[in-house]
């Protein structure tokens, strides 16, 4: 009767112990899954964001397009259009145009002015610290 009653308890402990297991084994197959699931859903609003800006930008150059439209008889829009967007010009006008330097060189002058204003920013916080 006494060995009975400690196998009994023997293997309803082990019973203890698998369903303990199964619902830790769960709890972190969800967790995963919840954290996989986040992931995805921020991407798709960072996604989402950039989608709305891209519509607000084109709706702008619809609504600019529209106007043009709408200006393509008012003489001086067309002699504005011409001078700017084609660079024509008057006789006896002379055009004065300038050389910008390529994007990457200004980009760089940027990136380098960024990363000591971000060396700077940072010594001034240890500073504070």
């Amino acid at each position: 009767m006494i060995t009975n009653y400690k196998k009994r308890k023997k293997s309803l402990s082990i019973l203890y112990i698998v369903i303990l297991i199964v619902i830790i084994v769960s709890t972190f197959y969800l967790l995963l899954n919840n954290l996989r699931v986040q992931s995805k859903k921020t991407g798709l609003n960072k996604q989402l964001a950039s989608l709305e800006n891209e519509i607000k930008e084109l709706e702008a150059k619809n609504s600019n397009l529209s106007s043009g439209i709408l200006n393509v008889d008012d003489v001086e829009y067309v002699e504005k259009v011409a001078r700017e967007d084609l660079n024509l010009q008057k006789e006896g006008e002379t055009v004065v145009g300038f050389i910008l330097p390529p994007k990457k060189e200004r980009e760089e002058e940027e990136n380098i002015e960024g990363l000591f204003f971000k060396i700077k920013k940072w010594f001034a916080g240890m500073v504070q610290w």
